[in-house]
């Protein structure tokens, strides 16, 4: 699970609502898969207060891997080079 915010207080802030009843009952992090969330926040005196939750979905598995990417980079740019070559 990666969990991203700025300034350090929307990090917190996603770390308090993946432990919460409200994220855990969501069909979306019930369901195997890799649920992505979008929540919101506001700061008093330094601490996330009323996290809400802005959207969520569950990204499709079929998403290419980082290294299916770099390969794919790579014919790419093979390609491009001897496309431009001609």
């Amino acid at each position: 699970m990666i969990i991203a915010g700025s300034f350090g207080h929307g990090t917190w802030a996603g770390t308090r609502y993946v432990m919460s009843p409200a994220f855990l009952e969501l069909p979306e992090a019930k369901a195997r898969g890799a649920p992505e969330c979008l929540v919101k926040t506001d700061v008093v005196r330094d601490t996330p207060q009323a996290i809400r939750l802005i959207v969520v979905r569950n990204i499709p598995s079929n998403v290419p891997t980082p290294t299916a990417y770099r390969k794919l980079l790579k014919r790419l740019a093979k390609l491009f080079r001897g496309g431009l070559d001609r």
